[in-house]
């Protein structure tokens, strides 16, 4: 089902997709994604395994749609415990997705995998422009960041490096411990080349790791 849809749905099919989805998440973060079928999510969903095929197509479109669900709630998660705009809450979105990929590690490996290659499916774009896209907004006026700042291609740069981020920590070149602060300082260092001065005094301790 494309994105553009959900907001046709009724509550009885909002309530089924995401109990459906819920569902993806907790049986692949026990038992791996190679191990989950279409048939198992359907037993634990208490969902026809032929709708489940007719709402969601595959194996991979569904868990990518799952990862769709997970980076919206991190961004909510985020804004909930800081309410101040800007770079606060940029800040605190990788401090969030940093929390929940150690959360579980095996799903946050099997979704990561699929966010890159099933990115269409996933929507990250569009979170990202509705999340990220107001921080980076909010920056501008208060003079943090140059009037002159390609939103779209900044947004993309930042949801690019947070997503490689978690790539890297996937494939063991990032230790646990190093996740958080990693994550906040890609997301400084992409923010930098467009600071102003006021900019780059906020943004410098957190790219340098401080």
């Amino acid at each position: 089902m494309p994105l553009s849809n959900l907001k046709s749905l009724t509550p009885r099919q909002a309530e089924r997709r995401q109990r459906i989805l819920a569902t993806a998440q907790a049986l692949v973060g026990e038992l791996g994604y190679d191990a989950v079928t279409m048939r198992m999510i359907a037993q634990e969903s208490d969902t026809a395994e032929k709708t489940l095929y007719n709402i969601f197509a595959s194996k991979d479109r569904l868990i990518a749609l799952a990862a769709h669900d997970r980076t919206a709630s991190i961004f909510v998660t985020a804004f909930a415990r800081q309410p101040q705009a800007g770079w606060p809450r940029l800040r605190e979105f990788a401090r969030t997705a940093a929390d929940m990929t150690l959360e579980g590690p095996l799903l946050s490996r099997t979704l990561a995998a699929l966010l890159v290659e099933h990115a269409d499916h996933a929507g990250l774009a569009g979170i990202y422009d509705d999340h990220a896209g107001p921080i980076v907004r909010d920056m501008m006026d208060q003079g943090f960041l140059e009037a002159s700042v390609p939103l779209a291609e900044l947004v993309r740069t930042l949801r690019l490096a947070v997503v490689a981020t978690v790539m890297f920590w996937s494939k063991g070149q990032i230790a646990d411990a190093e996740l958080a602060d990693f994550m906040v300082r890609r997301c400084a260092e992409t923010l930098l080349p467009y600071a102003t001065a006021a900019g780059a005094d906020l943004l410098r301790p957190a790219a340098r790791g401080l």
